[in-house]
């Protein structure tokens, strides 16, 4: 195998590596977002469970 064969294979590998690195970095963001959603909805949720809490001990 001579050095340009070699350089082209390291060239391809280094491009296939390239596009899977930018798909993780994608997966990593879209989790990111959804997390945080999780995070908006839970604190919504709370917010709901206190002020139903705090009605429930108003009627007493």
């Amino acid at each position: 195998m001579t050095t340009e064969e070699i350089m082209d294979e390291l060239r391809y590998e280094n491009e296939k590596l390239e596009k899977e690195n930018e798909k993780l970095k994608n997966e990593i963001d879209s989790l990111y977002e959804d997390n945080r959603m999780l995070n908006v909805k839970h604190d919504e949720l709370n917010f709901e469970y206190e002020d139903a809490e705090y009605d429930r001990d108003s009627l007493y």
